[in-house]
């Protein structure tokens, strides 16, 4: 017999944001891998062994942790409906941020 969405029939297992002790372990494993090896002299070392293109995709890599992806947006305005003031202010706001 099947189970209602929501009920697996084990009204005593893993509760709601327990960690997972598996994963939880290997974690903990990985963390102390990087931290034997992931010193600023070794990977100085590794980088420069490296060709300029192969540090360069490692670098752009790494980048993608320290700052943020940026993503495409869509302005869904109608500037129909928009008085001439209010485009007016549209206006110098978009080349204030533009000169900065």
């Amino acid at each position: 017999m099947a189970f209602k969405k929501g009920q697996s029939g084990n009204s005593d297992g893993r509760p709601p944001g327990a960690k997972d002790k598996k994963n939880t372990e290997l974690r903990e494993r990985v963390i102390s891998i990087l931290d034997k090896n992931f010193t600023d002299e070794a990977i100085a070392t590794d980088l420069k062994s490296l060709k300029s293109i192969e540090r360069l995709n490692i670098l752009l890599k790494l980048l993608e942790f320290a700052l943020p992806k940026l993503r495409t947006m869509e302005l869904l305005t109608d500037f129909d409906r928009l008085s001439d003031e209010d485009l007016d202010r549209i206006i110098d706001e978009l080349k204030k941020s533009n000169d900065e």
